[in-house]
């Protein structure tokens, strides 16, 4: 019988990259072979999976990726979609405080909004890539809680350059 093999697409994050290698490993304990890994962004990675370029995709949520999937679900299997399954896994996003802010001062988001708070923040929230569930759900908090803030597409090395240069300037 001939070896059952698979292109695995992946999301690049690193956090769909760990899952990523560990579906390898469960696939290749049950004889399945990846023949190659393609990452990429969300938008392009659901793109590749759609045309065939691969089989298998590591990254799906559904309050993230569904517009990206919806197109053409009903031609793919979604691994923890069966009633009463588990999603395969399942992180949130979240916004980090920066531990210079006292914990009695932003202990939710609409803490954000009061100017004696915000003047303690960088008006500007940096996205990673446009496709992220982190990037659209902090333009809907910003519009939900009527928050005084910018958002900023980019990239997760704009991202962390951001923060590491606020957070340097103590967030003024």
């Amino acid at each position: 019988m001939e070896p059952v093999t698979v292109a695995q697409g992946v999301i690049d994050l690193t956090f769909h990259q760990v899952v990523a290698a560990a579906i390898r490993a469960v696939l290749a304990a049950h004889g399945v072979a990846v023949t190659e890994v393609i990452s990429a962004p969300h938008e392009r990675a659901f793109q590749d999976l759609r045309a065939g370029r691969t089989q298998l995709l590591v990254g799906w949520f559904p309050g993230s990726h569904s517009t990206y999937l919806e197109p053409f679900k009903d031609d793919m299997i979604v691994l923890g979609e069966a009633e009463g399954s588990a999603p395969v896994y399942d992180p949130y996003c979240i916004w980090g405080v920066p531990d210079y802010v006292p914990v009695e001062v932003v202990r939710s988001i609409t803490d954000l909004a009061k100017p004696e708070v915000a003047a303690q923040f960088v008006r500007t929230v940096q996205g990673i890539n446009p496709g992220a569930g982190i990037s659209r759900f902090s333009q809907e908090i910003i519009e939900r809680y009527s928050l005084d803030l910018q958002f900023v597409e980019g990239d997760i090395p704009k991202c962390c350059a951001t923060y590491e240069a606020a957070y340097a300037k103590r967030g003024m």
